[in-house]
């Protein structure tokens, strides 16, 4: 579990301070608006960017992915602006990633 200590609330919660702290590159939209519910599809989402910072250079185009196209789909899913359509929790975007990694 990755944990920001200071501001650890137990989810779902309210973004009850607009733009939240933290590096933009791995922020939901969620986390700029205020009164936005912040939940596990947030944190599917971060997952997402960080798969792109880790395997396609920080950008999220598939020129510069570096893994399968399936495993491009299943991140640039995880980073969708619209969280339906986002996985919608860690064990499912861990399913979808092991699948496509098959």
């Amino acid at each position: 579990m990755i944990c920001d200590i200071d501001f650890f609330r137990k989810q779902p919660v309210v973004n009850d301070m607009g733009r939240m702290w933290g590096s933009s590159i791995f922020m939901s939209p969620e986390e700029f608006e205020k009164g936005a519910i912040l939940d596990e599809s947030t944190n599917v989402y971060t997952l997402g960017a960080m798969a792109f910072a880790l395997f396609g250079y920080y950008k999220r185009d598939l020129e510069n992915w570096t893994l399968s196209q399936d495993l491009y789909n299943a991140a640039a899913k995880a980073t969708s602006g619209n969280r339906n359509k986002r996985q919608q929790s860690i064990q499912e975007f861990i399913y979808e990633w092991n699948k496509a990694r098959d």
